[in-house]
């Protein structure tokens, strides 16, 4: 009887003592490495509890990643009596500003909010600021319809490296974009505009929740700062009951490049160039267009070869075309599903015609042109020693009428005018007058002055020689206008 009562004694006086220890068990606290950090840079957060189970990395972390990024955590660890676990989380900010760690629950207790101040992000080498923004096409979206993530990073340096993990979501197909650089000016500084990012296309609809990978930013090979995009929530809608699962999603356009030459032969192999350019899901319509190249009697179409240009999935295709004449090629037909206005378009593409020759037309029509060049060529050298003996004539003329100052010189140079317009040798000037009367009529105010040089010649009369020169040349210069440039 004393031992049962000493018994509950003991225990009754043991139960707060107990409960004390349990609740010193039970604590749970957070630490950070550092209050103050640098966007770009990172923190370590320190979770110690009290108690072995349940393990800290049951831990619900949701309410961090409002603005935080969660890049590492290790392991759990425990203490050599496995009665404390200690957990360290590695934390980038997701902008700069007034932060704050929000209460962490654990096993009914909770943490005190934590302040965290982040600083702009600074380029150490040149001590200038690096402004980041993101910005998010939309995020409720038809299934496959493209969602563009753009992260623009201006910086004081125009060679910065930007690097980045490749996002893995069996739900979602990632395209990263090129970066692209443009110069700006800032309060009267030049600045440099990284722009990059990806295009996301979602293949299962749903909601979707995912963190893409930081880009990295790299001075002299070293990374210095690591920036993550805000985590993105995406609603997915179902394509309508009337969209087949293979009808191709997003706006497009078709190029297709035909052959250089303006023909083609018959029975010689050809290439046709097809690419499409579109927002929605690379390579999505190739297959679509390419089942439109059927054969037929006058063109056969060979299975085709892929030929990309950088993110504009394409093809060359090979075909043979075996009848002469204006052939012309398939027209393209396809379907899409627009996202922006939810409906069924139907686009058709004429690819065009081509002209084909067999081989033996085509040299014929080579030997032609050939032959008619060379008439071509024959005719104006005729025709250019002609103008050079028209020329050569007059200039001679023109040069004996400036020094002549008797009748033989005068008769010379008419000679030479005779000889330039092709007129018979050893012409009375009665005759050089006849003929240049039947060629110009309009020059009548010659006709005088050759008659006075006639009388000159056989009736010893003497003409006005300044007179005659400067009517005589005149005609040479009305002739021969270039010769007023060498006068």
């Amino acid at each position: 009887m004393v031992r049962h009562i000493l018994i509950a004694i003991f225990l009754l006086t043991g139960l707060p003592h107990a409960a004390v220890g349990q609740d010193r068990l039970a604590a749970f606290n957070v630490a950070v490495s550092s209050t103050r950090v640098e966007y770009g840079k990172s923190v370590f957060l320190v979770l110690h509890a009290s108690r072995s189970t349940p393990r800290l990395d049951t831990l619900d972390l949701s309410p961090l990643e409002t603005d935080f990024a969660i890049e590492r955590r290790d392991d759990v660890e425990h203490d050599t009596g496995a009665t404390t676990q200690r957990w360290r989380i590695r934390i980038y900010p997701r902008h700069p500003g007034e932060l704050i760690i929000p209460p962490l629950a654990f096993h009914g207790k909770r943490t005190e909010p934590v302040p965290i101040r982040v600083t702009p992000a600074i380029d150490h080498k040149d001590d200038t600021p690096i402004a980041i923004s993101t910005h998010v096409s939309q995020t409720n979206v038809w299934l496959k319809q493209p969602v563009r993530i753009d992260m623009q990073i201006e910086t004081g340096a125009s060679i910065v490296v930007f690097d980045s993990d490749n996002p893995k979501n069996s739900n979602i197909e990632f395209m990263p974009l090129a970066v692209t650089r443009q110069t700006v000016t800032h309060k009267g500084q030049k600045r440099t505009r990284h722009k990059l990012g990806w295009v996301l296309y979602p293949l299962s609809p749903g909601a979707h929740s995912l963190q893409l990978p930081p880009i990295r930013y790299q001075r002299d090979g070293v990374i210095t700062h690591r920036f993550f995009p805000p985590r993105l929530d995406l609603v997915v809608k179902p394509l309508p009951a009337y969209v087949p699962a293979t009808m191709p999603v997003g706006k497009f356009d078709v190029r297709v490049t035909l052959p250089e030459r303006a023909f083609q032969i018959s029975n010689r192999l050809g290439y046709l160039s097809l690419h499409t350019v579109s927002n929605g899901l690379p390579g999505q319509y190739l297959p679509g267009l390419l089942r439109q190249f059927k054969s037929n009697r006058a063109v056969k179409f060979y299975p085709p070869q892929v030929e990309t240009t950088g993110n504009a999935p394409g093809y060359r295709i090979p075909f043979v075309i075996n009848h002469m004449g204006l052939v012309s090629l398939p027209t393209l037909r396809l379907q899409y599903f627009d996202p922006d206005t939810g409906k069924l378009h139907t686009r058709r593409y004429a690819i065009g015609r081509l002209l084909v020759m067999s081989q033996w037309l085509m040299y014929s029509i080579y030997m032609l042109l050939v032959l008619a060049l060379f008439l071509i060529l024959r005719l104006a050298a005729r025709k250019l020693r002609t103008l050079l003996h028209y020329n050569t004539q007059y200039r001679l003329a023109a040069r004996e009428l400036q020094h002549a100052g008797q009748p033989d010189e005068f008769r010379s140079a008419l000679i030479h005018i005779a000889q330039a317009e092709h007129w018979p040798a050893n012409l009375s000037l009665q005759r050089w007058l006849q003929c240049w009367q039947s060629r110009y009529p309009g020059m009548t105010f010659i006709n005088d002055k050759v008659l006075r040089l006639q009388a000159w010649c056989y009736g010893g009369c003497p003409a006005d020689v300044r007179e005659l020169r400067n009517t005589l040349l005149k005609i040479c210069y009305r002739r021969a206008p270039l010769l007023r440039l060498f006068s």
